[in-house]
């Protein structure tokens, strides 16, 4: 049934929405988390998940967007994500430097 799905996609939600917050042994547990989150919630998007049944596929996607657009939570992590990726990037090119 189309109602199989909610209770995976509202965990997934929830854990995206409070995962920054936790204590990690490493960042990279962090950010390989969220990674994996935001794959399942690009497949959703794209209509690839679940697979074989368009109509699931549509209400999963909506309920998603509705999430994306309402949800201050949703917004929080979406930003953290986008303004933290370039200043680890050029962490990234700096470490590369000093161990070359």
């Amino acid at each position: 049934s189309q109602n199989d799905f909610f209770p995976y996609l509202t965990y997934v939600r929830n854990l995206f929405a409070y995962y920054e917050s936790w204590h990690y042994k490493s960042i990279l547990d962090r950010w390989e988390l969220g990674i994996k989150v935001l794959k399942i919630f690009n497949a959703i998007l794209k209509d690839e998940y679940p697979r074989g049944n368009a109509s699931k596929s549509r209400t999963l996607k909506h309920s998603l967007l509705q999430s994306l657009l309402n949800d201050g939570s949703f917004h929080h992590s979406l930003l953290n994500i986008i303004a933290t990726g370039p200043y680890l990037i050029e962490v990234r090119k700096s470490l590369k430097y000093f161990l070359m």
